[in-house]
């Protein structure tokens, strides 16, 4: 759920509702928070162009940059950390508009495959382009050292699990 503010609270009121605690990871999760949710209306927006779910454009670039160019549903639920059911959403409604083409596995027929369609892999082709264009035009304000170094620090934040 996003969060209902839209700007950030200054530094000496987080202070002050913290009692004078240090607040900089507060406004740096804040930040990100605000920061996300910009990132992922724009995308979500640019998906609809394509009349397609951030989720099903998941595992088409999963099926493009698979080693074998194949996946099996199990192995897309795991590479997107959801369930097997929420898969076999995504997949029908990709079989329905033929981005994705499904079929046993020739090694053990037990097992079903997934594959990118002709059709997935132009929509990607048309797709790519247009959202590295607008990436980069949302982080022209940062060098190329510094997206790099943004990268790096962002993997070492780190979530504290649930007490």
């Amino acid at each position: 759920m996003p969060l209902p503010i839209r700007e950030l609270p200054p530094a000496s009121d987080l202070a002050k509702l913290a009692q004078g605690g240090d607040v900089s990871g507060v406004s740096l999760v804040l930040t990100l928070f605000l920061t996300a949710r910009e990132l992922y209306a724009s995308t979500e927006r640019f998906f609809a162009r394509f009349d397609i779910s951030d989720a099903k454009w998941s595992v088409l670039m999963l099926l493009a940059t698979a080693p074998a160019k194949r996946l099996q549903p199990s192995e897309i639920a795991a590479k997107l950390a959801v369930t097997r059911a929420t898969v076999t959403g995504l997949l029908k409604g990709l079989e329905r508009d033929r981005l994705v083409t499904r079929s046993a596995d020739e090694a053990d027929g037990r097992f079903d495959v997934i594959r990118l369609s002709r059709a997935g892999a132009a929509l990607l082709r048309t797709m790519m382009p247009a959202l590295a264009n607008r990436h980069a035009t949302a982080t022209a304000g940062l060098s190329a050292r510094e997206r790099q170094q943004l990268v790096a620090l962002l993997h070492k934040v780190r979530i504290p699990a649930d007490d």
